[in-house]
């Protein structure tokens, strides 16, 4: 590329009289290009795609958000998603392919005023193998640009994320002999997503609107070729889960190569085919009590919990109503012990965070989208203690709160690999319960929390949240602390008091709805759009000084919401922040409650040196299980800068910043209090 020169910027000069020679090649050869070599050089894509008016592509591995975000350098242009594999297992997969891109561009109203004002056109592939990535640029002023090479239409092929072959040739010639390619290929082997389509339902139900039907329905047929010998390939979105639902849907219409490994594809199968998803979403129906279904549309601003729409301008005195029962609830727990005040706090706490928690998936996205790490919007909590400190109550009241029905919990048996990754998928938005979760099945939170990953690269965005109850579970390991909300809850309710509060809670859950979160959820929606503008406004200069704190916008908006109708907002309840569910002092908490109690009863157990800005914490006096259950504690617990080194029986930490966290002086004490 020269940068000398703005009308010659090609690498490669092609040779006169190739398209004449492309007419008459056999079947055993391909066709190639001629090029002459003039230089390599650094760029970006901004530099490449920048001044011109028109583009066309060919890609078949792609991200949409990119696409959107090149379309605007553009005032028009069409884009081919092509497709590495086809019938007859593979149709499944261009299915999917075809799913995913309709519904993308359907729910993505920037691409959708382009596409209805004339100004973009998508086609997707339909028969014909189609590994090309051309990149045809046109301006007013007759200037073109063809791109050729391995960089398919997706910001890591685009950013140097990975290695990639690109060509850049603005010869006129090699532009018309690309652009005669092109248009072959639009013309035979595409079908349209029009300005008139719709999105493929969930349940598949109107699959015939997807483009490949509708070309069915026009030309009555559809002769596809067999390619199941096709080298699997990656896509920039991921399709699995898409990819196994059509291969099941596909099942009931039989489709069988020729001889010659041509499959027709008639109306006839249409018909079959909608009559066999039917049926499956009845028996899905059935399954939905395991797998309810929580679906935000983040564009039209709605909520739909098991295909039943909420209502998000509910009636007034059923959101007051809501408020009043759901304040009696909190104050049942003054009947418990030790500190109720801190319990309340607590349990407030977890309120928040599973009313937030449908929003979780989307932000986890967009934030990933705009560099702020997953761990701003955590999608696991877990609540430990006492086996009678109302966590299981309280969690099925708030998930009614929210549903208006009671939600099934799950067993600790789900709580592994494998049936994680499964829930992770079926469920949608819902804050799934799994109770009484103990240390055996615990270990499995590692490799659990490792695969979320996934959840982002393929997009979803209605994805649940995990609320996790355990009485045995002591500590959490520091790379857990970062991605999970840890509750500790020390305290229980006797008996007598549990019988009284127990005919109370009956009569509240009787009487409430979920009027309150239908309002909580009008009034997110609008603050998640503006959390997400911040996310997309703050650079890289500015992120330290900044977070998206969803914590904080949840809170703020339920107090508002108890002082607009006339509530008296409860002592315990204020605005949280994230730092208030992940910051250093909630996660060393335990640990340093350990410590202060210890210094309350114990006190000749520690040691202090000024001269080393150390303090030593001696255990040898418990017995062995004890000694290694409170250290492992403080080592996995404590915030960093108190840099915990286990040594033997005894904890060292730097003076100075335990002195902060604790704020204990550990000056020594006379001996007859030690």
């Amino acid at each position: 590329m020269k940068t000398n020169d703005s009308s010659q910027l090609s690498i490669f000069e092609v040779i006169p009289g190739l398209q004449e020679d492309m007419e008459k090649t056999p079947e055993d050869k391909i066709a190639i290009t001629k090029v002459k070599f003039l230089s390599q050089e650094l760029s970006t894509y901004d530099e490449i795609f920048r001044g011109y008016n028109e583009i066309r592509v060919i890609t078949y591995s792609y991200a949409l958000s990119f696409i959107e975000d090149i379309m605007r350098y553009f005032d028009r242009g069409e884009v081919i998603i092509g497709f590495d594999k086809l019938i007859n297992k593979n149709a499944a997969e261009l299915l999917a392919l075809q799913e995913f891109s309709t519904n993308f561009i359907c729910h993505n109203s920037y691409l959708q005023k382009r596409i209805h004002d004339d100004e973009f056109r998508f086609y997707v592939l339909n028969d014909l193998v189609s590994h090309q990535k051309i990149y045809l640029l046109k301006a007013d002023d007759g200037r073109v640009r063809t791109i050729t090479g391995s960089a398919n239409f997706s910001e890591r092929a685009w950013t140097g994320e990975q290695i990639e072959c690109v060509t850049v040739c603005d010869d006129p010639e090699c532009y018309e002999v690309y652009a005669s390619q092109y248009e072959t290929l639009q013309l035979f082997a595409t079908a349209e997503i029009s300005k008139n389509a719709i999105p493929i339902e969930e349940d598949g139900e109107n699959a015939d609107e997807l483009p490949f039907f509708k070309k069915i329905k026009k030309e009555n047929a559809i002769v596809l070729h067999d390619s199941q010998n096709e080298v699997k390939q990656e896509y920039a979105f991921h399709a699995d889960k898409l990819d196994k639902e059509w291969e099941d849907r596909l099942k009931a219409i039989k489709l069988k190569p020729s001889k010659d490994g041509k499959i027709l594809f008639e109306i006839k199968h249409i018909k079959t085919l909608l009559g066999a998803i039917r049926k499956d979403n009845a028996r899905k129906k059935e399954r939905q009590l395991i797998n309810p279904q929580f679906i935000l549309d983040f564009d039209n601003h709605t909520a739909v919990y098991n295909q039943v729409p909420f209502n998000l301008s509910p009636d007034a005195t059923a959101v007051k109503n809501d408020i009043e029962n759901l304040i009696e609830y909190m104050e049942g727990f003054d009947l418990f012990t030790k500190d109720t005040s801190r319990l309340k706090t607590l349990y407030w706490k977890v309120l928040n965070y599973l009313f937030l928690s449908p929003f979780i998936a989307k932000l986890r996205y967009e934030g990933d989208r705009f560099g702020y790490e997953d761990r701003f919007f955590p999608m696991y909590m877990l609540i430990y203690g006492d086996s009678d400190a109302g966590k299981t109550g309280f969690i099925n009241l708030t998930r009614q709160l929210m549903f208006n029905e009671k939600l099934n919990s799950l067993t600790q048996d789900f709580f592994s690999s494998k049936p994680m990754t499964s829930l992770k998928s079926d469920v949608k938005g819902c804050p799934v319960l799994i109770d009484e979760l103990t240390p055996t099945y615990w270990k499995y939170a590692k490799d659990i929390v490792k695969m979320d990953v996934n959840l982002i690269r393929e997009r979803l965005i209605n994805h649940p949240t995990f609320v996790l109850l355990s009485n045995d579970i002591n500590n959490v390991a520091p790379e857990l602390s970062k991605r999970i909300i840890v509750i500790n809850l020390d305290n229980r309710l006797d008996r007598t008091a549990a019988a009284y509060n127990g005919k109370k809670i009956n009569t509240i859950r009787k009487n409430i709805d979920n009027a309150l979160y239908c309002e909580y959820l009008r009034r997110m929606f609008e603050a998640v759009d503006t959390l997400i503008e911040e996310i997309q406004k703050h650079d890289d200069e500015n992120k330290d000084e900044w977070i998206p704190d969803i914590f904080e916008v949840s809170s703020k908006i339920l107090v508002d919401i108890m002082q607009t109708f006339g509530a008296t907002v409860p002592a315990e309840f204020h605005t949280f922040t994230w730092f208030d569910y992940m910051g250093d002092s909630v996660i060393g908490e335990k640990a340093t409650g350990i410590i202060k109690d210890e210094y309350k009863h114990n006190c000749g157990i520690f040691r202090t040196d000024t001269a080393k800005n150390e303090l030593e914490i001696d255990f040898s006096c418990y017995d062995d299980n004890e000694s290694k259950k409170k250290l492992r504690i403080l080592h996995d617990e404590l915030p960093a800068d108190v840099e915990c080194k286990i040594v033997g029986t005894k904890a060292v930490l730097k003076l100075d910043a335990i002195k902060k966290h604790s704020g204990i002086n550990f000056k020594k004490k006379p001996f007859w209090r030690r």
